[in-house]
């Protein structure tokens, strides 16, 4: 996967400010089999990449539409071409829908919106896709804000009365994602899971948030723990470590 990181810092800040949300959950298209169906069973397009695309989306229609000038229409215009998503360039939008008012900066700055909401099922639609692969690859790294994204989440489906996620298998592709997140190890004591220095490396899949405490069955619920911290962790608490060993 290229990663070109187009305003992806940017966005995963935004995103993390609104996970103490409790109302942002209602951004997702909850009837949506794709959305609903991540609360049950794991899914690779995981609910947390349902969450970022939603509020990136948001926030560029929002300030297309409320403030514009916040808006630059070359960094846009570049990263489409970087991302190699065809489009129809704005002022070419402009000369062809609204051709009496491409003289006026400031008029054309109020088009910024129409030009977004005219190619949204296409070009913004993929661009926004792509920036939400950028921020997941960036987020799911970042134990402290899995905890805190679920622990939102169990607190939205207990407010709305949801059933209790039933009790699957973790598929291996998942599996293999959190070993190699947590470096073979214990995301709490950092005990070696690899088996390539302790003898018995028993792993562990755990729910970060349990699924007693309506956690979901979604890749970033997830985390890799040794025998012994997963049977003090039990499955009546949410609890993960946010420390991370040193490149060198």
């Amino acid at each position: 996967m290229d990663l070109l990181f187009h305003r992806v810092y940017e966005m995963a800040d935004l995103i993390a400010a609104r996970v103490d949300i409790c109302g942002a959950f209602d951004e997702l298209d909850w009837d949506s089999p794709g959305v609903s169906g991540c609360l049950k069973k794991f899914s690779k397009t995981s609910l947390l990449a349902h969450f970022c695309y939603a509020l990136i989306r948001i926030h560029d229609l929002g300030t297309a539409r409320k403030d514009p000038e916040d808006l630059d229409v070359e960094d846009l215009e570049s990263a489409l071409s970087n991302y190699s998503i065809p489009f129809l360039p704005f002022k070419e939008f402009v000369r062809r829908e609204f051709p009496d008012q491409q003289e006026d900066d400031y008029i054309e700055l109020e088009l910024l919106h129409p030009w977004m909401l005219a190619q949204e099922a296409d070009a913004f639609g993929r661009l926004w896709e792509k920036m939400t692969d950028e921020v997941f690859h960036l987020l799911f790294g970042n134990r402290g804000f899995l905890l805190a994204f679920n622990l939102q989440l169990a607190k939205y489906r207990r407010e709305r009365g949801d059933s209790f996620s039933p009790r699957c298998p973790i598929p291996q592709w998942l599996k293999r994602a959190v070993y190699f997140r947590e470096n073979g190890k214990c995301a709490l004591c950092k005990r070696d899971l690899s088996g390539l220095i302790a003898i018995d490396p028993k792993q562990n899949y755990d729910h970060i948030v349990p699924l007693k405490l309506l956690g979901a069955n979604d890749p970033c619920n997830i985390q890799l723990l040794c025998k012994t911290c997963n049977l003090r962790k039990a499955a009546s608490s949410a609890r993960t470590s946010t420390d991370y060993a040193p490149w060198w």
